[in-house]
């Protein structure tokens, strides 16, 4: 449930933010006592080291002394950070110790079915939702003939070995896709590699993979009329859509796909 994905990421947010204060508390540890004052004089900055309470003037650093200027300057720096962090830690846990363990989702799932049977969620449940979806029968584009396949691990014929390895992973991930899928913009219709639900916020994506990159007539008249008509449906580059790349001499970046699998979970 979506409720269950939130939860997930304010308990990963959290590991992350304890993480983070533990470390710096470790750095802070074994840095040097005191504190910086930076004064300017004629454009030219000027260091001082304080390690006296009442002090705030300091002794001056040697300009020679780039060390102690960066420990202390990166000191500063990780102290703010551990202050804001640990401010942090407080909001998350006031969240979840009063975040209800039992979400406006659960209410449906809580209910006997014979009482299921007579309802109408108000959130559809995702993995039906997806399933549903996922079975629409659609009319993809059409693969010409004597055109070399690759076939996914789902059955499909599709058109590059990198749309296979992209059509795999997503199967492989659990997330729900069609292949060239048909997308109308205005008056013309265009064929998505690949139309992507994702199921923790049940909104569509768009997967465009560019195989000929190095290829100036390719990359002309196909990716940039491709984005433009993308773009006046309001479906923009970060924003809905998103592109990979390969050319003859640089292959599909694996690290790329596993970076948009991970936005598309």
């Amino acid at each position: 449930m979506m409720v269950n994905n939130l939860r997930s990421i304010i308990s990963q947010r959290k590991s992350k933010v304890d993480d983070l204060i533990s470390g710096i508390e470790g750095k802070l540890s074994i840095m040097p006592y005191g504190r910086i004052r930076i004064v300017q004089r004629k454009k030219k900055a000027y260091y001082f080291h304080i390690t006296k309470t009442g002090n705030c003037n300091g002794k001056m650093i040697d300009p020679q002394n780039t060390s102690l200027i960066q420990q202390l300057i990166q000191k500063n720096y990780l102290q703010k950070v551990l202050a804001v962090a640990k401010k942090e830690k407080k909001a998350i846990d006031r969240f979840i110790a009063s975040y209800p363990k039992t979400a406006v989702e659960d209410v449906y799932d809580a209910l006997s079915e014979d009482r299921q049977r007579y309802i109408t969620p108000v959130y559809p449940n995702p993995d039906e939702y997806a399933e549903e979806w996922q079975n629409t029968p659609y009319v993809g584009k059409a693969l010409e003939e004597g055109v070399y396949t690759f076939t996914t691990v789902k059955g499909e014929k599709v058109r590059s070995k990198s749309e296979k390895i992209i059509a795999d992973e997503l199967a492989r991930n659990g997330i729900p896709y069609k292949y060239e899928c048909p997308l109308r913009i205005g008056r013309i219709v265009i064929h998505p590699d690949f139309t992507i639900l994702k199921k923790s916020n049940m909104k569509v994506y768009y997967w465009e993979h560019c195989g000929k990159s190095d290829d100036p007539d390719y990359y002309t008249h196909h990716i940039v009329r491709r984005t433009s008509q993308y773009a006046a449906e309001g479906i923009i580059i970060g924003k809905g859509l998103y592109m990979t790349f390969e050319s003859s001499k640089m292959p599909l970046d694996m690290n790329v796909v596993e970076q948009i699998i991970n936005e598309l979970r």
